[in-house]
């Protein structure tokens, strides 16, 4: 039963045959397979499958295969390959060496060497957003809101620290005429925990704070979130690093989660990508806006159905 199964496979898959002729054929020639080939081409059943020509070889070829190879392993014998060895057929497998258009396996590299020209209506713009140098960043914003560090760090224990003039040169002359003086039990005006030492303390409108609670209180926030730019928070899986996106401060991760733009071919927001995945330019065509990488492949794909 094996053994007839497997010639009718063989009949079926490999070399072609309607399944109830190759059926009817095995069962007459009572599972000789030279014979029941011969009757499924000579058109005993039905019009053969293909133009009788060279018959002869397609039956020396089936008679060529050992039972072993036609019951235990499969054949490597294919309708295929028996058709391209006839006399009457023209056609030859094709194998394209060169294909018309590159493979779309590692299609950056591909994109990259091909750089295919962009339509009228497509623009390259730059980022959309525009990286700030933190610690420029709020040295601006103090120095704007008036702000004024005490000395050097040191302990309440030694005499009472002086204003000076910190790092802003003359921008706090004001203050050099003023007497202030952290004494003893003064707390921060934001958090009100005593002000052990003068360390990132500072003073605002004669208000004493934590350097670190008056930046979280008063200082740049982001204008999605409302939470402190300059302040990583790991609750909120902020790291402290912020952008400008039209002109409004955004925290990187909120800018990548909820404000940037997202390109129309991967949804993704557009930004620089460490790894180089992208470039942070952007093409904007029409209404749509895409990472410079994805418009490639998009263009790709249009230059591949048109080539191919």
């Amino acid at each position: 039963m094996d053994g007839f199964r497997n010639e009718l496979h063989m009949l079926i898959n490999e070399m072609g045959f309607n399944r109830i002729e190759a059926e009817m054929a095995l069962q007459e020639s009572r599972g000789d397979v030279n014979a029941a080939i011969g009757k499924l081409t000579s058109g005993t059943y039905a019009p053969p499958p293909y133009d009788p020509v060279g018959i002869e070889q397609t039956a020396t070829a089936s008679s060529n295969i050992s039972e072993k190879n036609r019951v235990d392993e499969p054949s490597k014998l294919t309708f295929s390959n028996l058709l391209a060895d006839l006399k009457g057929s023209h056609k030859a497998p094709v194998v394209e060496d060169k294909p018309t258009a590159p493979s779309f396996s590692n299609l950056s590299n591909d994109v990259n060497q091909i750089k295919l020209e962009l339509p009228e209506t497509a623009r390259e713009m730059p980022p959309p957003y525009e990286v700030v140098d933190k610690s420029h960043k709020v040295k601006a914003w103090e120095k704007e809101a008036n702000v004024f560090y005490f000395d050097a760090p040191s302990s309440r224990s030694s005499s009472s620290a002086s204003p000076s003039t910190g790092a802003y040169g003359g921008g706090f002359n004001q203050f050099q005429s003023q007497s202030i003086y952290l004494k003893q039990g003064d707390r921060c005006d934001a958090c009100y925990s005593l002000l052990e030492t003068t360390e990132d303390v500072l003073t605002q409108n004669n208000k004493i704070y934590h350097g670190k609670c008056f930046r979280k209180k008063f200082g740049p926030k982001c204008a999605y979130c409302c939470f402190p730019l300059s302040l990583p928070d790991k609750d909120h899986d902020l790291s402290g690093r912020y952008l400008v996106y039209k002109k409004k401060d955004y925290h990187v991760e909120c800018y990548e989660k909820y404000a940037g733009p997202r390109c129309t071919y991967c949804f993704n927001v557009i930004i620089e990508r460490p790894n180089g995945e992208f470039c942070g330019s952007w093409i904007v065509d029409g209404s749509h806006e895409y990472h410079t990488e994805c418009y490639q492949k998009k263009l790709h794909s249009a230059w591949r159905a048109q080539n191919s």
